[in-house]
């Protein structure tokens, strides 16, 4: 690919190729221990792109795969129910159980990371206090960290996000 140049990389250990390549082999080393970083999991573009919103912008314009459109909390919200198998309904009742308030975790959670929506949206489509649907999505990013079904759960309603006519 023309995008991946490894001397743009190596040239940032040393001008020296094959100190560089060294110095490289040893900074990935002293990463392998490192712990998971946010900010290599949480994208713009439903985290589709890690990098600056230039990086983004011009990603977008000279990817030959294309980008989704973007996406609204709406959108979010219906297909994280359907990958719940709970109806949209159900979500504008007060209580309903663990099942709807980990789905508003998790499109809490979804909307937080995606820079074209504001949770304001979801707080007043659903009727709910903003500060709640906040600490929800908090919840919901501690669950995915330490529940692996949580977690396998999030990478469905992403790839359901993603593969989605909504998308389209």
């Amino acid at each position: 690919n023309s995008w991946l140049h490894t001397q743009e990389v190596l040239d940032r250990f040393s001008s020296h190729e094959q100190q560089a390549r060294a110095l490289y082999a040893e900074f990935v080393e002293k990463g392998h221990g490192e712990k998971r970083r946010k900010d290599f999991h949480h994208g713009s573009h439903l985290g589709q792109i890690l990098g600056t919103d230039h990086f983004a912008d011009i990603a977008i314009k000279t990817s030959d795969q294309g980008i989704s459109k973007p996406i609204k909390a709406m959108e979010i919200l219906t297909a994280v129910c359907e990958v719940y198998g709970v109806e949209l309904e159900r979500m504008y009742k007060s209580g309903n159980g663990r099942p709807c308030s980990e789905i508003r975790g998790m499109v809490a959670m979804l909307i937080q990371n995606n820079e074209g929506i504001k949770l304001t949206t979801l707080a007043k489509e659903l009727g709910r206090d903003l500060s709640a649907l906040s600490k929800a999505a908090e919840r919901m990013r501690h669950h995915i960290r330490n529940e692996e079904s949580i977690k396998m759960r999030h990478e469905e309603v992403l790839d359901a996000i993603k593969n989605s006519t909504f998308q389209a």
